[in-house]
């Protein structure tokens, strides 16, 4: 029997369209990250590559659209997960601003979109319902900073849980009152949209709980209980003409005090939205989207420049309203605009909506895709900058770790650097400490066996006979695991490690540019210290320590573990010590210094502006051993220059050993959906803002003038 096989686009095969699906959300956030593009811009955007006005390789196929439909209602349902009751009840001294960041929003762009605009009178109460719905996109950015516990955070998601139920909500009765002309139509509606409320917050619980209580089987089974109840409650509303989103909604709202944040559950049901159904809603998004409208006219981006206009206006005037009333400073005013003026999820079901039952057109589909990338990227600069501010300014931006016996990870690989990350690892070792360090090779299952093990362990077995070290100094350990991070990660949580050094290759790959290498991947996963060791040459060549510390270095969490450990380190290999840094870096680092047991000679070097890579060489001479502090992405003390900082030092100061210092930093809450949805995560865009500082920074200084902070 001959098969015949041919590709006809838009796909048609349920295969081939699977297919492709997959690849774009395979592919699309490692392209796009390396692009310092949003991941949820990045998946519209590939959507509206493949679309019917793109490339035409899908169309809205019945395949397609039953996955980008149950992605929406996934999506809500994740948002009502967030938007627990529990919180409502919490933050109701702070209905201010959840009152002021709706009607404010909505009331302004009514007025522009009904009077200006000229639209309908549904269609611009709809548009105005957007305004007043916002994500917490750069939550994570406050909570990296330290600041997720001060009143203006505070405030904030309080805000955020008042003004998105109110918007879901309103969108209900703005859908409807659309489409029904009969007044006993609407008031028979609105009756059983109550009960449905009540049904679905009642109700859904109790259901639940019994079900909990009663089945004792598989986990698995729980999950797919908990989606059928989602996707009941969408149905009920549907039946009672109602958008199919605001039951899977309240579905959110009842079962969040069920199904704790850290459970396996919550694993379960953010990992499977997050891997595929909602990156289908968001790719069905962009299939939606023409820009090829914008050659065909200024309209569309005349309506973008004045949605964008309103929507952050509105956005800063509730921070504003928000700051008189609780007496706050421009600082956290500036930090509740930052956090409160992002629209992300909640604007494309809105608006989907809209476009779906004929209430805003193609034109306004276009601007909320510019609309959600400009806020986007606004949100994440303003919190990013006040942020940090008032990181600085509170009284306990400095953070102290709970003592905690030091354990030293030294994950080897390659046979010729075992050695010298010994060394490494054992002057830096407190001489109090009683734990041994820890050796780990991670061998890939596929290359599991007796032999194989045995082999690496011998390696380093015969590297610390060799050395002449103390053999009880170390306790070696193996590993089987599917790559070399997920081994450390494992390891180093079950052993409690404290500290982790990592010999670093001098190179990457394109594999590693696009997938991430190793010492990338672990600052992901681990918020422990994490110091990269590159050395050409012997810990005993002679030659001092250079440190270069950035400013608000003295403001991280980690702070004092890793001065503590450089001292440690230049007092055990009988060195001195260069510490440069800013005046406020110095004066804390000093205060350290004094409670620390072991003292060797130290030298500080006050600097103005943070040294450009190719301007370290002036602070070096022989065999100084240079170590760069570093830190990991949304830290208070990261800046732009960070990103590939050792190959970059291996490029301007080629055969020079160097060490990169990642400070333990405090583990993010995941308490808000921004930071739960890996595809709705920013890219940071400090590396605009450094350089900005930078100019700025060497023109005051060449004039003579003073930094300013």
């Amino acid at each position: 029997m001959q098969h015949t096989f041919h590709i006809t686009f838009p796909l048609t095969n349920s295969v081939q369209i699977f297919l492709l699906i997959l690849l774009i959300i395979l592919f699309t956030p490692l392209i796009f990250r390396r692009m310092r593009i949003p991941g949820i811009v990045g998946l519209i955007l590939s959507g509206m590559l493949v679309g019917p006005y793109g490339l035409n390789l899908l169309s809205g196929t019945t395949n397609f659209s039953i996955f980008s439909t149950v992605g929406v209602i996934y999506l809500m349902f994740l948002a009502g997960l967030e938007l627990d009751m529990q919180g409502l009840l919490k933050y109701r001294y702070y209905l201010v601003f959840g009152l002021a960041t709706f009607f404010i929003p909505l009331f302004s762009g009514f007025i522009t979109c009904y009077y200006w605009l000229e639209y309908p009178f549904y269609s611009a109460l709809l548009m105005a319902s957007m305004f007043s719905t916002h994500t917490l996109l750069a939550y994570p950015i406050a909570s990296r900073l330290g600041i997720n516990k001060s009143l203006a955070v505070s405030i904030t998601v309080g805000g955020t849980i008042i003004t998105d139920t109110a918007v879901l909500l309103l969108l209900a009765f703005i859908a409807n009152l659309a489409q029904h002309k009969s007044n006993n139509d609407l008031w028979l509606m609105s009756i059983l949209f109550i009960v449905l409320i009540f049904a679905i917050l009642f109700g859904l619980p109790w259901i639940t709980r019994w079900f909990f209580r009663n089945y004792k089987g598989e986990g698995s089974a729980q999950y797919l209980f908990v989606l059928a109840m989602v996707f009941l409650a969408a149905f009920l509303s549907e039946l009672i003409g109602i958008e199919a989103i605001i039951g899977a909604f309240l579905a959110g709202l009842a079962l969040n005090s069920l199904i704790p944040e850290s459970s396996v559950l919550m694993n379960r049901i953010v990992f499977i939205g997050n891997t595929l159904f909602i990156p289908f809603f968001l790719i069905s998004v962009g299939m939606v989207v023409d820009l090829g409208v914008l050659f065909k006219g200024w309209y569309v981006l005349y309506l973008s420049a004045v949605l964008i206009g309103v929507a952050l206006t509105t956005k800063f005037l509730a921070a504003w309203v928000t700051q008189q009333v609780f007496r706050l400073t421009a600082i956290e005013r500036n930090v509740i605009f930052g956090l409160s003026s992002a629209h992300a999820a909640a604007i494309l079901a809105v608006v989907l909506v809209g476009f779906k039952i004929g209430l805003v057109d193609a034109n306004v589909l276009n601007s909320t895709i510019l609309l959600i990338l400009v806020t986007c990227l606004a949100s994440s600069f303003v919190t990013e900058i006040y942020g940090r501010k008032l990181a600085v300014s509170r009284e306990n931006g400095k953070y102290e770790q709970t003592n905690q016996a030091e354990k030293i990870l030294v994950p080897v690989s390659n046979p010729e650097e075992i050695e010298k990350l010994f060394d490494f690892a054992s002057c830096l070792r407190d001489c109090h400490s009683h734990e041994p360090i820890y050796p780990l090779t991670v061998i890939p299952d596929n290359q599991m066996t007796g032999n194989n093990i045995k082999d690496k362990l011998d390696i380093i077995e015969k590297v610390i006979k060799q050395s002449g070290k103390n053999r009880d100094l170390f306790f070696p350990s193996s590993r089987v695991d599917v790559n070399d991070v997920n081994g450390i990660v494992s390891a180093a949580g079950e052993m409690m490690i404290t500290k982790i050094i990592i010999g670093w290759r001098g190179r990457q790959s394109t594999l590693d540019y696009f997938f991430g290498d190793t010492p990338n991947s672990l600052l992901t996963k681990i918020d422990g210290l994490i110091i990269l060791v590159h050395l050409h040459n012997p810990l005993n060549a002679g030659g001092n320590i250079v440190v270069i510390m950035p400013p608000f270095s003295e403001f991280e969490y980690g702070f004092n573990e890793w001065v503590k450990s450089v001292n440690t380190l230049a007092y055990n290999c009988k060195r001195t010590v260069l510490y440069v840094g800013q005046q406020k870096s110095i004066d804390q680092l000093q205060q350290v210094l004094k409670g620390c047991e072991c003292n060797p000679d130290y030298q500080v070097k006050i600097i103005d502006c943070y040294p450009e890579t190719t301007e370290i060489g002036a602070y070096l001479a022989g065999n100084d051993l240079l170590i760069m502090v570093s830190a990991r992405p949304r830290a208070l003390s990261y800046l732009g220059v960070f990103d590939n900082l050792p190959r970059k030092i291996a490029g301007a100061l080629p055969g020079r050993n160097f060490a990169v210092i990642y400070p333990a930093q405090r583990q993010i809450d995941p308490n808000s959906l921004s930071s739960q949805l890996e595809g709705m995560d920013l890219s940071p865009i400090q590396e605009n803002i450094d350089r900005f500082k930078q100019l700025s920074c060497k023109v005051r200084r060449f004039l003579g003038g003073k930094e300013m902070h």
